[in-house]
């Protein structure tokens, strides 16, 4: 009765073995096994069964490093000591990557002396030898991969990059605003006291230095002018007159103390000369205005143009034609913007690290400009009420864009170094209970488990599980992830 239900339960079984030669990756085949799987075993693994042995086979990972444990017994499941069979399991992994697995006998199993790394998706290839005789046994076990084709990652939005070295700098994030420097923003004022006949520009005009801005109608530069043309004349006349006592006295006609006298008198108109032209030149007149004066129209003689004193754009006018103007009143304001400064707020604690030099990535707050440079300076006065120094960026502006008053946040570069393998932060992903970045090899990507470096916020180091020349989904990488599991690849061992 017993040989009858064992003969029975065997050919069950032996109707429900299947020949395990599954296509693994990409372009490989499995080659055939020489022994049959069942489904489950006792413990939940695998069961494989030959002529001589059968072999459960598990991966056991808990509160241990994943470890293959194989159960040995006889083809009619009587326990077998481990010790009577030798066995060694190859992982082929995608991407060409080989591990063997030596084993070693424990109680009632053989104990794999190798790490099973995640992910656990490999080509298994086992070979065991009792009583003299091998035999081979092979399986496909997939975890966290998918297949995508070139022609549909660009509708996906995923890139593929290589990896390799790269470059980290960390960033310090400070305020900061945009100013004009001292020396390019001015407010021309009249000069005298006087009538504003005319303001010849308008606000948002752009000027050069010395073009005329407006113009004062003022008693003062008239009695200038008058005074600078009297000189002129009483030179002229001294000159004469010395010119022509000094050849009498040559001539000994004359005394040599009337030359010196007339000489004297020149020296003294020459003088009154200068005074004049130094007042006129006080009011704004150049050289050439000035020697205009001696063949002007008298009735002209109290116009004074206030001119432009640099170059640049009118950002400001503050007297309007026909108003009574004073020496100090301002007329208009002119900003150049060619240049402007981004005036970096720096705590006490970072001034060690900001210094003069470091570059520097500036980004506006509102318009989305952005522009590189460097620390021109920083104040060696840190401010009573806010406790910050100030530190210096110096923006070329000329199309005008870098407005003053922008606020601006300036990401300040800090000491970089060097790591052997580096992706952009958005390549990580979080599958299972693992960071990983995706793999690919062909059309097949593989969520790959890695150790993290350092960072900088834009780009993180990987220490392990990427070598330089993989490539590996380095934008959108979360498309890859979706795909991943919607294919179901589980983690079933």
């Amino acid at each position: 009765m017993i040989n009858k239900w064992t003969t029975a339960a065997m050919g069950l079984v032996v109707g429900v073995l299947v020949t395990f030669a599954w296509q693994a990756g990409l372009d490989r085949n499995v080659e055939p096994a020489d022994v049959q799987e069942e489904r489950r075993g006792p413990h939940g693994g695998r069961l494989f069964r030959s002529e001589t042995v059968t072999l459960e086979v598990t991966i056991y990972e808990e509160g241990v490093p994943p470890q293959f444990r194989v159960f040995p017994t006889t083809p009619t499941g009587s326990p077998l000591a481990p010790g009577d069979v030798q066995l060694e399991i190859v992982l082929e992994r995608l991407g060409g990557r080989i591990d063997r697995i030596p084993f070693r006998p424990e109680t009632d199993y053989l104990l794999g002396t190798a790490t099973v790394e995640e992910p656990h998706s490999f080509i298994v290839k086992g070979t065991a030898t009792h009583l003299g005789r091998a035999s081979t046994f092979t399986y496909e076990q997939i975890e966290g991969r998918t297949t995508i084709a070139d022609s549909a990652l660009a509708s996906s939005g995923i890139e593929v990059s290589t990896a390799g070295a790269g470059d980290l700098i960390p960033m310090l994030d400070l305020p900061g605003e945009v100013v004009v420097p001292p020396d390019r923003q001015v407010r021309v004022y009249a000069g005298v006291s006087g009538l504003l006949t005319a303001v010849h520009v308008k606000t948002g005009q752009a000027v050069r230095r010395g073009d005329v801005l407006a113009t004062v109608t003022s008693r003062d530069v008239a009695a200038a002018a008058s005074a600078y043309l009297a000189a002129v004349g009483r030179t002229q006349f001294a000159r004469a007159t010395r010119d022509r006592e000094e050849d009498l006295a040559k001539r000994r006609i004359t005394a040599m103390q009337d030359f010196l006298l007339a000489d004297q008198a020149y020296v003294i108109a020459q003088t009154e000369l200068t005074v004049a032209r130094q007042t006129l030149s006080a009011f704004g007149l150049d050289e050439s205005a000035i020697a205009a004066l001696a063949g002007a129209d008298p009735a002209t003689l109290s116009r004074l143009p206030i001119r432009a004193t640099l170059d640049g754009v009118v950002t400001e006018q503050t007297a309007a034609a026909g108003e009574l103007v004073r020496l100090e009143s301002p007329i208009v304001t002119i900003t150049d913007t060619r240049q402007v400064w981004v005036n970096v707020q720096v705590h006490a604690r970072d001034l060690a690290v900001v210094r003069p030099g470091r570059r520097v990535t500036v980004t506006s707050v509102g318009p989305g400009l952005t522009t590189a440079g460097t620390i021109a300076s920083v104040s060696p006065v840190i401010g009573d009420e806010t406790r910050t120094a100030t530190a210096r960026v110096v923006v070329v502006n000329t199309q005008g864009r870098w407005q003053p008053g922008l606020f601006a946040t300036v990401a300040v570069e800090l000491e970089r170094t060097t790591a052997s393998v580096v992706v952009p932060t958005e390549a990580l992903q979080t599958f299972r209970d693992w960071t990983v970045v995706f793999v690919r090899y062909g059309d097949v990507f593989e969520a790959r488990p890695v150790e993290l470096g350092r960072t900088d916020g834009r780009r993180v180091e990987i220490l392990s599980g990427l070598l330089a020349g993989e490539r590996f989904a380095s934008r959108n990488a979360f498309a890859v992830k979706a795909d991943v599991l919607k294919s179901g690849a589980s983690h079933g061992h």
